[in-house]
């Protein structure tokens, strides 16, 4: 009679293989997980700002041309674009912003704080720069156009990133 045994079954070496195998898969699945949560964060964080440069754009707009300036004052109340008291709503004034810093950008400071919350984040800072620049003809006279740049900052993994609009406002 023949001896069968070792024969039937799976030895421990194999369920040791397989048992790798199956950890390299799961590592596999849970980096692309970590991967495609890190983009959708990324794409968030960059709608976000591209709300926030056109709503602030559209406030802008709003103003007074002669109003129109660079780094313009934050109204206490609704956190509209202002220049003067006369830009808010009755009541409120025209306050200087608070300023936020950004370590991981070539120039970290930027006048304008701006704080959203999504997510599981809170209070997520923005920084927030207007730059009205008045349009001039070739003999350098000033015409009645000016270009707005609006540029916002965040900083997400020691990264800074950028997002930017340029309009132009005529009298």
């Amino acid at each position: 009679m023949k001896n069968n045994i070792g024969n039937k079954g799976v030895s421990l070496v194999e369920v040791m293989i397989a048992l790798v195998v199956l950890l390299l898969v799961f590592i596999g699945l849970l980096q692309a997980a970590l991967l495609g949560i890190d983009h959708n964060m990324r794409n968030l964080l960059r709608e976000e700002a591209v709300n926030i440069v056109s709503q602030k754009a559209e406030e802008i707009r709003t103003l007074p041309f002669d109003h129109v300036k660079s780094n313009p004052g934050i109204c206490s109340i609704t956190n509209n674009i202002c220049s003067v008291n006369e830009d808010c709503a009755n009541g409120e004034t025209c306050n200087t912003p608070s300023t936020a810093t950004i370590s991981s950008c070539a120039d970290p400071s930027y006048p304008i704080k701006i704080e959203r919350n999504f997510r599981n984040i809170q209070n997520f800072p923005f920084g927030l720069e207007v730059t009205v620049t008045d349009a001039l003809d070739p003999d350098g006279v000033t015409l009645s156009t000016k270009q707005i740049e609006i540029l916002a900052a965040w900083e997400y993994k020691n990264e800074c990133y950028t997002q930017s609009i340029t309009t132009v406002r005529r009298r």
